[in-house]
């Protein structure tokens, strides 16, 4: 060491000032190394949180996908059912007219007619019919028929909406889920 040095600390007031420098230089490298050392720990935990949640949100894709491609089949099946079911009306209408007897296949009243197109199209149902006691063309069997039909219609469009409706449930369910 060169001697000025030696002579300068052999001064008390530079013992102190060294050692306060020493000291100062060791707690700022603590601090460093602190502050790096939590640095990596939140980056380790953030990254370990955002696994979780990517796992969560995958599992909820994959539950979700399952539940509604098993929807999709039982709503494929049910038109399947209900196509054949039709079919089958449509190629033998006599079992629709069976109940009706055969002395009863008479024109339907012009009113009842356009009662059933009104309410068929969604049209008020309050307005009088012209001639509504006058016989129409439509023979009771076709009119059967035709109520038949829309019945099995209905029937089909009222199941798809209940599926929708039960996979909107379900997904706004497994939303507050993912949410809490």
């Amino acid at each position: 060491m060169p001697p000025f040095l030696i002579s300068w600390i052999a001064k008390p007031a530079a013992k102190y000032l060294a050692a306060a420098l020493v000291a100062l230089i060791l707690l700022g490298g603590f601090y460093v190394k602190g502050r790096n050392d939590g640095y990596n720990l939140v980056a380790g935990q953030l990254a370990q949180q955002q696994l979780e949640w990517q796992k969560k949100v995958s599992d909820s894709q994959l539950k979700h996908q399952t539940e509604v491609a098993d929807i999709e089949s039982q709503y494929n099946l049910d038109v399947f059912v209900l196509t054949s079911q039709i079919d089958k009306l449509k190629k033998n209408p006599r079992i629709i007219t069976k109940y009706v007897p055969v002395k009863v296949d008479t024109p339907v009243p012009n009113g009842l007619v356009v009662l059933h197109d009104r309410s068929a199209l969604g049209k008020d149902l309050d307005d009088d019919v012209d001639n509504a006691e006058s016989p129409s063309e439509i023979k009771a069997s076709q009119y059967g028929t035709t109520v038949a039909e829309n019945y099995n219609s209905c029937a089909a469009d009222r199941k798809k909406l209940v599926a929708l409706q039960d996979i909107v449930r379900k997904f706004q369910a497994s939303q507050q889920e993912l949410t809490k």
